[in-house]
């Protein structure tokens, strides 16, 4: 339940500010708009919007080392979908190692390397029914919309970058993550224009949470070295690889 989020309570008739950190609907909790009390019965003014957005992020990890803070890459996802303004949100993040990142760039991008990150968007809905994908606005591409999809982080390719960057490696797994949302949420870094887009993006997201991305522009010498690099600073396919939302099986780096 999101911190601010005005709701009254059935089994008591008390309206109170709620806590935690995920929008949830239950049968016990009606929504009281605009207004509400804090413990102090002052009248405090809420978003609307802000309380009809709800976001569902699911962190794990498969790696056999790293240590993953789980609730840190929650809120930056979340505060990353609130920037571009989605309505509700679904998303799984799971971190891996190089091993693990390598077996699934070869399965659903046949690309025989590891990589950074891959996402997949599985769903995407927009907020008034009308259209059927994101559009391709510099901003916004997902406002109001609602999106489902998987993000795969790699906590080995991160700790290597992370070095060469000058900042941690959360911080780098954590832009990892950005990287793979802005994807689901219908940004691309294909083309030099929808690189710099989707960069910016990361920049906007990143800021608000006290971070600079570094891009280096660094290549790995792997035996299929593909040209070129993306904003995810990592090798990836340069032949435009897209992401369907009714199809799973299809990825983007």
């Amino acid at each position: 339940m999101s911190v601010g989020y005005p709701v009254v309570d059935d089994h008591s008739g008390h309206v109170c500010l709620t806590a935690g950190r995920d929008v949830f609907c239950s049968s016990s909790l009606t929504l009281v708009p605009k207004w509400h009390c804090n413990t102090g019965r002052t009248p405090i003014h809420v978003s609307l919007r802000t309380s009809l957005m709800s976001y569902e992020i699911d962190v794990s990890s498969s790696h056999p080392t790293y240590s993953l803070n789980r609730t840190d890459l929650q809120d930056a996802l979340r505060h990353g979908l609130r920037v571009e303004g989605v309505r509700n949100a679904v998303l799984s993040v799971t971190v891996v190692d190089n091993l693990t990142s390598h077996r699934l760039n070869r399965q659903h991008l046949q690309h025989d390397y590891p990589t950074d990150v891959i996402s997949f968007q599985l769903e995407w809905t927009s907020g008034d029914g009308m259209a059927d994908s994101p559009s391709e606005l510099p901003t916004g591409r997902s406002a109001d919309a609602s999106i489902e999809g998987e993000i795969v982080v790699n906590a080995d390719f991160a700790a290597e970058m992370a070095e060469q960057c000058g900042w941690s490696t959360k911080d780098e797994l954590t832009l990892y993550a950005v990287h793979g949302m802005l994807h689901i949420c219908g940004y691309d870094d294909q083309a030099d224009d929808e690189q710099e887009i989707m960069r910016a993006r990361e920049k906007a997201v990143l800021a608000g949470i006290g971070l600079t991305p570094q891009y280096p522009g660094l290549r790995r010498a792997d035996d299929d070295e593909p040209p070129g690099n993306s904003a995810d600073r990592g090798p990836v396919p340069q032949d435009g690889s897209s992401v369907a939302a009714s199809d799973p099986t299809e990825a983007t780096q």
